[in-house]
């Protein structure tokens, strides 16, 4: 457990020592209000004020804050094994599932704005919030308002907030917001056209989505997965079978892909 948690400590040292100046060189005055932003939240745990970003996203909480920096400035989950197909291919399809505030999308849109998305997210205040950047960025979006599992049907939606980013269709300790909802499978939603990624973030429910979505996963290059435990990475990696190889490329997050997409050492 040390061991994990030394190895992770060193992994963001080093991704932030290469990340800032390059994020600074590229937008030197917001950089230093991001990083200080992000050094007020090391001491406080707080956002003093939302912070509108160059390309049209305000970061209106500390998650947000969070992710924005581990997507801009470490870079995390970028790849260059899809991110180079990403800026080859005209129009590449993006599904995100577990969306919240859209930020995974977004980042993609700032590499590649001709990029059309198809996302899903069950909390309203943070569809709200992806419609909102979706409309000021121009990003070709399709956005569904559902959560997204191996049946069709309704559920019960568990969140601690409005924009909870570990809301999910399983009951936990604080998770005192209580929503019925539509689910819905990949299968059922997805038009039948090849994709080029997707990520998959929904606390816990991973395994479901994918045997929901088998006809669509056949049609997916590259998958980024969160797995919480090593347990749950294991399902995963059962569900999908052994064609498909990972690496991990964030904290709890794992690329998938064929062997033929993997680069060579």
């Amino acid at each position: 457990m040390h061991s994990n948690k030394w190895a992770q400590a060193s992994r963001h040292f080093s991704r932030n020592l290469t990340g800032f100046p390059r994020f600074w060189f590229a937008h030197p005055l917001f950089a230093l209000k991001l990083l200080k932003a992000r050094m007020e939240y090391f001491f406080t745990r707080r956002l003093a004020q939302p912070i509108a970003t160059p390309k049209g996203f305000l970061i209106e909480t500390t998650e947000e804050l969070v992710s924005y920096w581990s997507f801009f400035v470490e870079r995390e989950c970028l790849a260059s094994e899809w991110v180079n197909v990403l800026l080859s291919e005209a129009e590449p399809v993006v599904v995100d599932v577990g969306a919240n505030a859209g930020l995974f999308s977004y980042r993609i849109w700032t590499l590649k704005p001709g990029a059309k998305f198809i996302l899903f997210e069950p909390l309203p205040r943070m569809a709200e919030k992806i419609a909102k950047w979706e409309a000021t960025t121009g990003a070709a979006c399709t956005l569904h308002n559902k959560a997204v599992s191996d049946y069709c049907g309704t559920a019960t939606f568990f969140a601690s907030s409005e924009n909870d980013t570990t809301a999910s269709l399983k009951p936990e300790p604080g998770k005192h917001l209580r929503r019925e909802l539509a689910v819905v499978t990949l299968d059922s939603i997805i038009p039948d056209r090849p994709i080029l990624v997707m990520k998959i973030d929904v606390e816990g429910s991973e395994c479901e989505v994918l045997a929901g979505g088998r006809r669509t996963i056949e049609r997916t290059r590259f998958l980024i997965i969160e797995a919480l435990t090593k347990a749950a990475s294991e399902r995963i990696r059962n569900t999908l079978g052994a064609e498909w190889l990972d690496k991990q490329v964030g904290a709890t997050d794992y690329l998938f892909m064929r062997p033929t997409e993997r680069s060579p050492c």
